[in-house]
C-alpha cells in the first residue's frame, strides 16, 4: 500500500545513521586519495624581478633572483643560449591535482644565484630550473619534474661602487608651486641625514659628481598654519644615472618657509602699565582714549585663527587677547605726554614675526592731574 511504501523510504532515509555516516566519510577520503593520485600539468608565465634579501616575501606570478643590492646592481637578465635579454621566463610543473591548484593561485618563487667573489667590475651568474625553489616548502615535490624556458638564464652583474656625500641645498632642484616657491628659504635648508652614500656603477657616480643639481624634490603647498615644509630627495632623473640610489633610504630636506603676512584692521584697547611709577600718584595718570583702530599684519596660526572666525568674533578676540601696551613714566612738568604704544597678544602662544606684526601704531597722549 502507499503507506507501507512511505514507511520503507523513511527507514531507508533515516535507518542506521552511524552506518551512513561512516560511508560520507569514506568517499571524502576516497575522493582526497583520488585528487592525490591524479597528476596535473601547469604552466606560469613569471616576471623576474631582483631583491636584495633573501627573506623578501614572496610575490604572485614573480620568480624573485636574490641579489645583495649593496655589492651589485642587475644589468640585465639574458637567456644564456641565444643571448637575447629577457624579463619574463616560462616554468612548466607537474604533480598531484591539488598541489597543482593550491599553487596556481598563489605561485611564487625564488633563486639565489651563487656569485664567485673576483675582483672583476663585472660579473655574470647562471641559473637553470634546478636552482629555483617555491616559497612555500610543501610545494617542493612539484619541482621533481619541473622545466624552465629559457633552461638556463644568464644575470648580468655590475660591482657597485659607493661615494660618501655632503648634501647642499645648492645641489637641489626644487620643485614647487610658485606662491610657495617664493616662501623658500632655501640657504636655511636642513638634510636628515646630513650626508648620504651613493651606490652605483663609477662612470655614473663621476657623471652625477659633475652634474648640478644632482638631485630633485617636490614640495607639496603648505598648510596655513605651517612654518616649513619638507620632501624626500630623489636622485636627478637622467638615463645616464638610471642605476645609482641611495644606500638606505631617502635623505629628507626641510625647508623653513616666510611669513605670509595679511593686512587686517582690528579695534584694540590700550593698557596703561603704571608700575614704574610711585604708587602714591600712579593714579594721576589716565589715558587720553580707551582704544584704537590699527593695521596690523598677521600670518601662520594667528591668520588660520583670524580667518576662521566671523567679522564680530574677531573682533571680540582682538579686544579680549591684544593690547596696545604703554609703559608710563614719570615727568615732574608736563601734564600730558605721548607714548608709542607696543602690540601684544596675552595668553596665547603667538610669536612677534612669525604671526603678526604691528608697525606704525597711534601713539596715545596721557594726562596727568594732581
Amino acid at each position: 500500500s502507499a503507506g507501507d511504501r512511505s514507511r520503507f523510504s523513511l527507514r531507508l532515509l533515516f535507518g542506521d545513521p552511524l552506518r551512513k555516516l561512516a560511508s560520507i566519510a569514506l568517499a571524502i577520503v576516497l575522493w582526497h586519495l583520488l585528487d592525490n593520485q591524479i597528476t596535473k600539468t601547469a604552466t606560469l608565465d613569471l616576471q623576474l624581478e631582483t631583491v636584495s634579501s633573501a627573506s623578501h616575501p614572496g610575490k604572485k606570478n614573480r620568480l624573485l633572483v636574490t641579489i645583495d643590492a649593496e655589492q651589485y646592481f642587475v644589468e640585465g637578465f639574458y637567456d644564456r643560449r641565444s643571448g637575447q635579454r629577457i624579463e619574463r621566463v616560462r616554468l612548466e610543473l607537474v604533480g598531484a591535482n591539488i598541489l597543482v591548484d593550491t599553487l596556481s593561485e598563489n605561485p611564487g618563487f625564488r633563486v639565489t644565484p651563487e656569485i664567485e667573489a673576483s675582483g672583476e667590475d663585472k660579473v655574470s651568474v647562471e641559473f637553470t630550473i634546478a636552482d629555483v625553489r617555491p616559497i612555500e616548502p610543501k610545494f617542493a615535490p612539484l619541482f621533481e619534474g619541473a622545466s624552465l624556458t629559457p633552461s638556463s638564464i644568464r644575470v648580468d652583474l655590475i660591482r657597485n661602487s659607493d661615494l660618501e656625500l655632503a648634501l647642499d641645498p645648492e645641489h637641489v632642484q626644487i620643485n614647487a608651486s610658485p606662491q610657495t616657491e617664493r616662501r623658500l628659504q632655501k640657504d636655511s635648508a636642513e638634510f636628515t641625514p646630513r650626508s648620504v652614500i651613493l651606490l652605483g656603477p663609477a662612470n655614473q657616480i663621476e657623471l652625477l659628481q659633475a652634474m648640478t643639481p644632482s638631485f630633485y624634490v617636490d614640495i607639496p603647498d603648505p598648510q596655513p598654519s605651517d612654518t616649513s615644509v619638507q620632501g624626500t630627495l630623489q636622485i636627478i632623473e637622467d638615463p645616464g644615472l638610471s642605476k645609482l640610489r641611495f644606500q638606505g633610504k631617502n635623505p629628507i630636506i626641510k625647508i623653513p618657509l616666510s611669513v605670509k603676512f595679511e593686512t587686517v584692521v582690528v579695534r584694540v584697547p590700550y593698557e596703561l602699565d603704571r608700575k614704574a611709577l610711585p604708587k602714591e600718584i600712579r593714579h594721576q595718570y589716565t589715558a587720553t582714549e580707551e582704544e584704537a583702530d590699527i593695521e596690523i599684519e598677521i600670518g601662520n596660526r594667528l591668520a588660520l585663527t583670524f580667518w576662521n572666525m566671523n567679522e564680530s568674533d574677531r573682533q571680540a578676540w582682538f579686544r579680549t587677547h591684544a593690547r596696545l601696551w604703554v609703559l608710563v613714566t614719570e615727568d615732574q612738568e608736563a601734564e600730558t605726554d605721548s607714548y608709542t604704544p607696543e602690540f601684544i597678544i596675552v595668553g596665547q602662544e603667538f610669536r612677534e614675526g612669525i604671526d603678526y606684526r604691528a608697525r606704525d601704531l597711534p601713539p596715545l597722549t596721557v594726562k596727568r592731574t594732581q
